[in-house]
């Protein structure tokens, strides 16, 4: 094992100094949802499918399916009665609930003959 350099000390020693471990956890986060999350959808091929039963006929043209556009809602709780309203980390913390915000998606539905359907969906 390699003993790090004094400029190495110093150099991750300025970071925690400069940056908090808080700050580098919203840091990341942000970079996941902003860059990350729309990266891994757009580089995601469009699902094609297609029967391939004999009873079929081979010429019959194939469905395909894009995910495309990930969107992020607030971050809410649905309380007991059925209401849905804005959630606060600390809110989450001290009643025990999970802190998330809902993911949107749309899904783009290419017919056989060319007609096209796009539907928004949580995920």
């Amino acid at each position: 094992m390699q003993v790090p350099t004094t400029m190495q000390q110093d150099v991750v020693n300025a970071l925690f100094r400069d940056v908090s471990l808080t700050r580098q956890a919203l840091y990341s986060y942000d970079d996941f949802v902003s860059r990350i999350i729309p990266e891994t959808i757009r580089d995601h091929r469009p699902v094609v499918v297609k029967a391939s039963l004999e009873c079929f006929d081979s010429s019959v043209e194939a469905h395909v399916i894009k995910i495309e556009s990930p969107r992020f809602g607030v971050p809410s709780c649905i309380e007991k009665n059925g209401d849905i309203r804005r959630c606060t980390p600390m809110e989450a913390r001290n009643r025990d609930l999970m802190y998330s915000a809902p993911m949107y998606v749309n899904v783009r539905h290419t017919f056989p003959g060319g007609t096209k359907k796009v539907e928004m969906l949580h995920i």
